[in-house]
């Protein structure tokens, strides 16, 4: 019962000290671009109260004065400002809109302007009505509408926005082709999008080499430029022989003869008056499957080689001609009938038509538009070439601008609530998140902003006074397409209801539908269709966060319970027979038994007690463990950044030390000394492979956990064709040998896997000081210090044809002190950390390439390779070029204090980082930190007393 009484008086003196009166600041720090749900931050520096200017200090004193009753929140910020006025919600006006652009005249392309990631903005020019040039920006981007929304928004909300005009279509000249040229790669880079988006046109104005996207395809397209070609026409249907452009697909079809390059072909002469059919795209050859002879077998490209499947007799008779091929006899026809009737097969001769040909003058490759130097462009918006004051629509604010002033700390909440993805699937139906008392929302320059409480209160309650109609008129005036104004009116006004919720105004909401719906394209609040004419973004593509499928949740399930349970065996195996555990608790009890019987002895010979003499008692320790697992993981994971993927490890972990404690300590001292110290040697190998869902965990074999069998046999790879495979190999049969091997390679390497080498030395010692007075009370203190020395090699496919390889070397010493006092329940606890370290990465890039004629260094790559997969050296890899170094240096001082319910934690660090580049250029950084954390931790503090009280009963 005492211990019960005890628990309670430290419950009630832990919740005494803690009134909310008493403290009006806050109890945590609050980050930038976290918006407090709570008073404690700097108040804004342009409040108004009772018609003056009010300083943040002296609003803070009114605060405090009040204890916490004087709301600043409900102050208005300085509107004498030209960007804000009080004013009440109004209407859309378009006159406020109004640039003296003629959209149905073409306007003249001056210059690029510097712009933000992902947008791209251009100067034209174009002369008014009275002969006066006027010059404007156009902006281009997937997600211009949002800053048709922001201003809609902004000036709903009383500030003064300068004139932004949605353009559907533009007319834009150029001074040469040449220029326009340019544009486009500006165009592309600037906005990460095909240029096509905006300029739907866009492959009329290319040349034939750049309207093919396969880098393949345009080598030997350009290889074939002098080469005649003509086109296959088939007399029964009038269409031509075709391939797939830009696919690389080796099935062939009929198609439209005025389909640009695919329906061009090159006729090659052979022996005996015969010919192959060659496609200057692929480089291929006409080939009938797998030299098959049956009737309607299909005709693909294929690596030319000539022989019979390949070659054709052209039977020639009135102008027109069958295709006879040599293995089968056949000749050369669309399939024909209902089923699959645009393939190229082989029939039996006949003299129809559907087997007859002509040959007809290929069609231009290049562009229709190649040499026109003006260009239709769409969905951009125009802006005024000088604004005289800041655009606040265009959504980014410099910490150095906002400066603290609620009229722009503020709009961090306005621009959350309409921060709409190019999907507006991916939109969520909530505003944001509350952790650690602060509210975290989604902006893509959040970090700049340091809006406190009262600002998103005030601006919220602004918003708050709009109606639905407000919220229609704003989407509408964004011109977005009406099936995405209908769900992104329904989503905006629940994130709105949303937001009034995580900051507790009391306030209506406005109704909204979850499951809007309308026509085919939008479904129960989701949008199918991901194209629309007319607009550049893609408005649909991918889905809302959501729980995983059923399906998925039963393979992660499965995964996790096959995970556990391998766990589970490996941590077993470990702990009953790969460490001397049992035999440090046997030796402890033996030694009890020894020190007993002596002093029974001592007290039979003498009559009295014997006496423990102070001395030390040591015990070795050993252990080991065997790593073995297999987890599906989410998100990052040692340092690499996939989704989902499956990470098989094995290693092994070894350790040698010894145990000591102090025996013959005075009787009247209750205080117990003990310590150990250990050193520990660890390595383990990680393969990580990307994989698309939990499901697809289940198709690797678990011989891939065999993770350094797969690492040898990459190396033996290499090493056996460095040997000697490539000894007195020239031209076209060294290149096979290489190309072999590479494909082999990449085949067991895919694009985004990983293998990890790493190894851990750890060497460490503490000594550990316990009290007990009465069996209530119990004071403990610790003093320890450990180093680690870790190494790792990290081997990254990055893609197709280039490897990462980052070499780590660390070193982290640490300090650490302790205190507790523990009367059952934790009264005060007390620790200290210092650590200190050195880190340096040395990162490289491997071309793998595999044609040594565009990667002349093929050879240097797979010796480096060698070296990575069989010794894990770096070695042959730094010959190749010198590596990037980042050097890292740090001292951290992590100090925590616990009495009773109240919990005090801060972290003062030191971080020197220095990046030397290849070429010995270096750049230093440094950067000091200085955090604290303070509160009141009634539920784990009850929790802890619960136990303790427990487990003093239960003993």
């Amino acid at each position: 019962m005492r211990y019960v009484l005890l628990t309670i008086l430290i419950l009630f003196s832990s919740c005494a000290t803690h009134s909310p009166s008493r403290r009006p600041a806050s109890t945590v720090e609050f980050g930038q671009g976290l918006i407090p749900t709570e008073y404690g931050a700097r108040p804004a520096t342009d409040l108004v109260y009772k018609g003056e200017l009010l300083l943040p200090d002296d609003a803070h004193e009114l605060y405090l004065k009040s204890e916490g009753v004087f709301d600043l929140s409900k102050l208005n910020p300085d509107d004498t400002s030209v960007l804000w006025k009080n004013t009440s919600p109004r209407a859309y006006n378009p006159k406020e809109d109004i640039l003296e652009i003629d959209q149905k005249r073409t306007m003249e392309y001056e210059d690029m302007v510097p712009s933000r990631t992902g947008r791209f903005r251009f100067t034209v020019s174009q002369t008014n009505a009275d002969g006066l040039k006027k010059t404007y920006i156009i902006m281009a981007g997937k997600q211009v509408h949002n800053i048709l929304l922001r201003k809609n928004l902004l000036r709903k909300l009383g500030y003064n926005i300068p004139p932004i005009k949605y353009l559907k279509k533009i007319n834009l000249g150029f001074s040469s082709s040449i220029a326009k040229e340019v544009f486009f790669n500006d165009l592309s880079s600037a906005t990460f999008g095909d240029p096509t988006r905006w300029i739907p046109k866009y492959e009329d104005h290319l040349t034939a080499s750049d309207r093919l996207k396969d880098e393949d395809f345009k080598e030997n397209y350009g290889s074939f430029l002098e080469v005649e070609k003509k086109q296959l026409v088939n007399v029964g249907n009038g269409k031509c022989l075709t391939r797939r452009l830009n696919k690389v697909s080796k099935y062939l079809r009929e198609g439209e003869c005025d389909k640009f390059l695919g329906t061009n072909w090159m006729i090659e002469k052979r022996d005996n008056d015969l010919v192959a059919i060659r496609s200057p795209i692929s480089g291929k050859c006409l080939d009938v499957q797998g030299e098959s002879k049956v009737s309607k077998a299909r005709f693909i490209e294929y690596e030319c080689h000539y022989q019979k499947n390949q070659l054709f007799k052209m039977e020639e008779k009135d102008g027109k001609f069958s295709l006879k091929v040599q293995h089968s006899g056949k000749c050369l026809q669309f399939r024909g009938g209902k089923i699959l009737k645009d393939r190229v097969v082989q029939r039996t001769c006949k003299n129809i038509d559907a087997q007859k040909w002509t040959l007809k003058d290929m069609i231009g490759n290049d562009g229709k538009l190649l040499e026109t130097e003006t260009i239709e462009m769409q969905d951009v918006i125009a802006l005024p070439s000088q604004d005289i004051f800041y655009n606040l629509a265009l959504g980014f604010l410099p910490n150095q601008v906002i400066k603290g002033r609620r009229i722009l700390n503020s709009l961090l909440v306005p621009y959350s609530i309409v921060y709409v993805p190019e999907s507006v699937n991916l939109l969520n139906w909530h505003a944001g998140r509350i952790i650690n008392k602060q509210i975290k929302v989604e902006f893509d320059s959040a970090e700049n902003f340091s809006t406190t409480f009262g600002d998103a209160k005030w601006i919220t309650r602004r918003v708050l006074k709009l109606k639905r109609k407000d919220w229609e008129q704003i989407v509408y005036n964004a011109h977005f397409p009406l099936e995405v104004q209908m769900v992104l009116v329904e989503k905006l006004v629940a994130r709105r209801n949303h937001f009034k919720n995580l900051l507790g105004i009391e306030d209506k909401d406005v109704e909204f539908d979850p499951n809007v719906s309308y026509g085919d394209t939008l479904k129960k609040g989701k949008l199918l269709k991901e194209n629309w004419p007319g607009y550049a973004s893609r408005f649909s593509f991918g889905d809302p966060e959501s729980p995983l499928s059923g399906t998925e949740i039963g393979h992660f399930i499965g995964s996790t319970i096959v995970s556990q349970a391998l766990g589970g065996i490996i941590n077993y195996v470990g702990s009953e027979f790969l460490n001397n555990q049992s035999m440090l608790k046997s030796a402890l009890e033996a030694r009890q038994q020894d020190l007993y019987l002596d002093q029974l002895i001592h007290y039979i010979k003498t009559g009295t007690p014997g006496k423990v003499p102070v001395g030390i008692w040591a015990y070795p320790t050993f252990g080991g463990n065997i790593i073995i697992s297999r987890d599906v993981v989410i998100g990052s994971y040692l340092g690499t950044d996939n989704k989902v993927q499956l990470a098989d490890v094995v290693g092994f972990r070894a350790n040698l030390g010894v145990y000591a404690r102090v025996e013959g300590m005075p009787a009247g001292i209750p205080l117990s000394v003990s310590g150990n110290a250990q050193v520990s040697y660890s390595r383990t190998y990680t393969h990580l492979r990307p994989i698309v869902s939990f499901k697809a965990s289940f198709k690797y074999p678990y011989k891939n956990l065999i993770v350094p069998y797969l690492q040898k046999k990459q190396g033996k790879l290499f090493e056996n064709i460095l040997a000697g495979k490539l000894t007195g190999l020239e031209g076209e049969e060294r290149q096979k040998v290489i190309s072999d091997a590479m494909v082999v390679f990449k085949k067991e390497l895919s694009v985004g896997e990983s293998l990890l080498i790493s190894d851990n030395l750890v060497i460490g010692a503490n000594i550990n000081l316990g009290a007990s007075f009465a069996k209530v009370i119990q004071l403990t203190g610790g003093i320890g210090g450990n180093n680690l020395t870790l190494s790792r090699l990290h081997i990254l496919r990055a893609d197709e044809n280039t490897i990462h390889v980052y070499k780590d070397l660390g070193n982290v010493t640490s300090l650490i002190l302790s205190f507790q006092f523990k009367p059952v329940v934790p009264v005060l606890n007390a620790s200290i950390t210092i650590s200190k370290g050195y880190a340096r990465t040395k990162f490289y890039k491997i071309n793998i390439e595999a044609d040594e004629k565009k990667n002349p260094g093929i050879i240097k790559s797979m010796n480096a390779l060698k070296g990575l997969f069989l010794r894990n050296s770096v070695e042959n890899t730094e010959i190749i070029e010198k590596p990037y170094v980042l050097k890292h240096k740090f001292r951290d001082v992590v100090g925590k204090l616990s009495i009773t319910a109240f919990k005090l934690a801060g972290l003062s660090g030191k971080n020197e980082t220095e990046i030397i580049h290849p070429t010995g250029a270096r750049k230093k950084f440094f950067q000091s930190t200085q955090m604290t954390r303070r509160g009141i931790d009634l539920e784990g503090f009850a929790v802890e007393a619960i136990n303790g009280i427990l487990g003093e009963y239960t003993e």
